[in-house]
């Protein structure tokens, strides 16, 4: 099968008004395993909510979302590199988890670097309909789509609370998802709030015959 064939059939493979849901819905069902790139207190869950409403109205470009996650990956490279390279005060657990740190992000470069003709190849192109809205849509049954809030991960006295969601204690509010105009890759950011804290967590997917997969991630903490 040639290229443009393969390309061809991967955009074909599923209608193109559900990638928006795909892409989120992927991302979202990977907090219900390990993950290596959680924090230290995070542990897998069984159920995750998802905000009816996109962070962002517009989507940003693809290209614009790629170099900033190579930058953002880059960045974390050098921080742990130099840390690994000042070690002397460091305790045996924490070097090897920075090794694995390291080994994880260099996976992530290396996938990253693959795609760097991701928008100039020749074939078919992928236009993204409409940001279609993520209420009233199917999803996987492990995910609650609300606009309601979990009073004892936010605050206890929100009038906006509901007591139901107190067992889904991942939160997830998606930016609209950016795709190369082969339509073969796709990035999208979810803002997850958590505890006290938040973070951003960047999925860079794949689009494979059987679905979208995740390729590479990026979590910024924020403390």
């Amino acid at each position: 099968m040639s290229t443009w064939t393969l390309g061809l059939a991967l955009l074909t493979a599923a209608p193109a008004s559900d990638d928006d849901r795909d892409v989120v819905q992927t991302a979202m069902l990977s907090f219900l395993k390990h993950e290596p790139w959680y924090a230290s207190d995070w542990k897998p869950k069984d159920y995750v909510v998802l905000g009816t409403k996109f962070r962002e109205t517009e989507r940003v470009s693809f290209t614009s979302a790629l170099d900033h996650l190579r930058e953002s990956v880059d960045a974390d490279l050098k921080g742990i590199r130099e840390g690994l390279a000042t070690t002397a005060h460091e305790t045996k657990a924490d070097v090897e988890r920075l090794r694995r740190e390291l080994a994880r992000l260099e996976r992530s470069k290396k996938s990253l670097d693959a795609i760097k003709d991701a928008d100039t190849d020749s074939g078919p192109r992928y236009v993204p309909q409409g940001i279609a809205p993520l209420a009233g849509r199917s999803w996987d049954k492990r995910i609650k789509v609300t606009d309601k809030s979990n009073r004892f991960l936010f605050r206890r006295d929100d009038k906006n609370a509901d007591p139901s969601l107190e067992k889904w204690t991942v939160y997830g509010y998606a930016s609209p998802p950016s795709y190369s105009s082969n339509g073969r890759y796709a990035i999208v950011g979810l803002g997850i709030p958590w505890s006290m804290h938040s973070s951003l967590v960047t999925f860079f997917l794949q689009r494979t015959a059987e679905g979208w997969k995740i390729s590479a991630t990026h979590a910024t903490f924020y403390v």
